[in-house]
């Protein structure tokens, strides 16, 4: 084979492997932006991921007997509170950003179990968020909750969440009675509600 011959086989080849990496670029891009957006579903579908759609609960029998770990919370006011002084009363601790919808979208449920439910305590732990974002936030939103901090995660790794919103339900011993993974379009009070009474009995 002469040397033009090889030149010809090797730069036809080329074309091909432009192709090939443009499509892994292409499908690598789509899965990075579909776990970011909830991909293209629908609004009443179920979404996966970062500021997920998708309501997973971990029934009662498996978490009862999880005792919440004691984290540092570094709250907006500058002050710290440890979650164990929580104890006696039920807790809602619920992990969230601002650029997260479905995180949003469960404050007016997680609001309504504070008030029809005596006692419950709503800890709202932002995620990665510095305080001026957080008071902006709750300029805007007259939400009854404690807000605290965790811009570099510490808190949020210390739960097994795999994105936001990740809301646990806490009983007055300090035991997480159930966790909820993500969101439904239907709304959370119900389960909130629920592991709410579940954790009262």
């Amino acid at each position: 084979m002469t040397n033009n011959e090889q030149n010809r086989k090797a730069g036809s080849a080329n074309p091909k492997i432009i192709l090939a990496a443009v499509a892994v670029v292409l499908v690598v891009a789509f899965i990075v932006i579909s776990q970011f957006t909830g991909g293209n579903a629908s609004q009443n579908d179920d979404y996966d991921g970062m500021g997920s759609r998708t309501q997973s609960s971990q029934a009662a029998s498996d978490s009862s007997s999880s005792e919440a770990p004691d984290v540092t919370l570094n709250l907006v006011d500058g002050t710290q509170k440890q979650l164990s002084e929580s104890r006696g009363h039920v807790v809602i601790l619920s992990f969230w950003a601002t650029w997260c919808p479905y995180c949003i979208e469960e404050m007016p449920d997680i609001q309504k179990i504070t008030e029809d439910y005596e006692g419950v305590e709503a800890i709202l732990v932002n995620c990665g968020e510095d305080a001026q974002t957080v008071e902006d936030f709750m300029a805007e939103n007259s939400y009854d909750f404690t807000w605290a901090l965790d811009e570099d995660y510490a808190v949020q790794s210390t739960y097994p969440t795999s994105g936001i919103p990740y809301t646990l339900v806490i009983d007055a011993e300090g035991n997480v009675v159930q966790a909820f993974s993500g969101s439904k379009a239907s709304g959370m009070y119900n389960d909130f509600a629920a592991a709410v009474e579940e954790a009262m009995e």
